[in-house]
């Protein structure tokens, strides 16, 4: 994995590919990672709407190349990318050129993947965002 000048969600990928591929996993009940989300120069704060959606397209590869039938995988995934849609589309900085990059990545997940309720949800959402902002 290529480090990321800056703060750029690289802990996501990360996740996947290490959990993925451990031997074993232990939750333990201290912490051993501090997020800073209250840092007003966090990247969660000065939110970037084309980094999560590449975070998705990162994990979406790896997935692919490490497990591609995993159906598992992959709706874990689309339920983490929902998330990411949700940040982007609240960001007052996203474009149409965000959401079609949205649009993009959410088509490369199965369709038997994507639930009826999150596909709703979405157009509802690019829908505010259109009639919003032209």
């Amino acid at each position: 994995m290529a480090e990321v000048p800056g703060a750029g969600w690289v802990d996501n990928p990360f996740l996947y590919h290490t959990l993925c591929q451990a031997d074993r996993i232990a939750w333990v009940d201290d912490a051993f990672y501090f997020y800073r989300d209250m840092n007003p120069n966090s990247s969660s704060a000065k939110l970037d709407c084309e980094i999560p959606i590449l975070r998705i397209n990162e994990m979406k590869d790896f997935i692919e190349s490490f497990d591609p039938d995993n159906r598992y995988l992959e709706r874990m995934l689309f339920q983490r990318a929902g998330w990411y849609v949700y940040l982007v589309l609240k960001n007052p900085n996203c474009t149409k050129a965000d959401v079609a990059r949205i649009l993009k990545t959410l088509r490369r997940f199965r369709v038997d993947i994507i639930c009826m309720e999150s596909l709703l949800w979405l157009q509802k959402k690019l829908r505010k965002k259109y009639l919003c902002k032209t």
